[in-house]
């Protein structure tokens, strides 16, 4: 899964476009995933796409064009003119803030005046007079940073794995093949606190929502429902177990604790399993399985989608 990068930038002339669209097929060609947000003055859509899309973003790139002239009041506000940047783009700035990128990018036109948050943000950010030096100094500055495509700053699956061997497992002491989910925090900055994962839906290959009665949470390494991952490290979630005496069987190891216990599956057929993960500070970030049930310990799998 590519890294998604935020590009917060004005819209409003062909020359704006341009520069937005030569930003974002740049970063397409090295490996990202982008959005270019468009200025809209749509609640819904600012607040489903664009602080969506923010949320979910691993990087943030903030350019900022010049806008109306400053006066005060009645007079130009300095000599040579100065200029505001775009409303719907410090919007975006302010809620990046909130939200914490790592070696975000800031370039801004030389006329722009940096009022209120930017003038922290943008400090040191990278000066433009014409629209063909913004995407050398987005390149630039995206190399010095060394942006990796396969970096996130969420909590995210980075592969599935099950045990050779069989070992038993809950009151009943049930010998099971356990699947696991290797869950990563990709911030060198900030550890993952209370982290908490469970199954939320249940596809068939048909495509149909099956029946779940458990919804509570999963079991991590270490006998414990509720963890933590630190920077730039994993860990391990059991996201179900196969039956080893009645492979057709699939359970949780959940908080459920309902007696006697029954199986989430006990059909062979191919099923999309959806987890969440979820930590504080951090957005719940979705995953999905796609579980091949054939009645065979050997022959049963389970490999991430997407």
């Amino acid at each position: 899964m590519a890294a998604k990068v935020f590009v917060s930038c004005g819209q409003a002339t062909p020359e704006e476009l341009a520069t937005a669209a030569e930003v974002r097929i740049w970063l397409e060609s090295q490996g990202f995933e982008v959005f270019v947000a468009l200025e809209t003055q749509s609640l819904s859509d600012i607040n489903y796409g664009t602080i969506g899309h923010l949320r979910q973003a691993d990087y943030f790139v903030f350019i900022d064009f010049p806008r109306e002239r400053l006066t005060w009041p009645t007079k130009q506000l300095t000599d040579p003119p100065r200029y505001r940047g775009s409303l719907f783009t410090h919007q975006e700035l302010a809620v990046a803030y909130v939200l914490g990128f790592p070696d975000a990018v800031f370039v801004k036109h030389r006329d722009v005046e940096l009022r209120g948050i930017a003038q922290f943000q943008m400090a040191n950010a990278a000066i433009f007079s014409g629209y063909d030096e913004v995407l050398p100094l987005v390149q630039n500055l995206v190399i010095q940073r060394a942006w990796r495509p396969e970096f996130s700053r969420n909590l995210v699956a980075s592969r599935v794995r099950s045990r050779d061997t069989p070992i038993p497992y809950g009151p009943q002491r049930r010998n099971e093949f356990i699947f696991f989910a290797h869950i990563r925090n990709g911030r060198s900055d900030r550890a993952a606190l209370n982290v908490v994962a469970r199954l939320a839906s249940i596809h068939d290959q048909n495509g149909q929502v099956l029946p779940l009665r458990d919804r509570t949470r999963l079991k991590w390494a270490g006998d414990t429902y509720q963890g933590s991952i630190f920077p730039e490290d994993e860990a391990v979630l059991d996201i179900f177990a196969l039956d080893a005496s009645a492979p057709l069987n699939v359970y949780l190891h959940s908080t459920f604790g309902q007696q006697p216990e029954r199986p989430i599956l006990n059909t062979n057929g191919e099923y999309t399993m959806t987890y969440q993960v979820a930590a504080d500070g951090y957005v719940m970030q979705e995953f999905r399985v796609r579980l091949t049930l054939t009645g065979h310990p050997t022959t049963t799998t389970a490999v991430l989608i997407g």
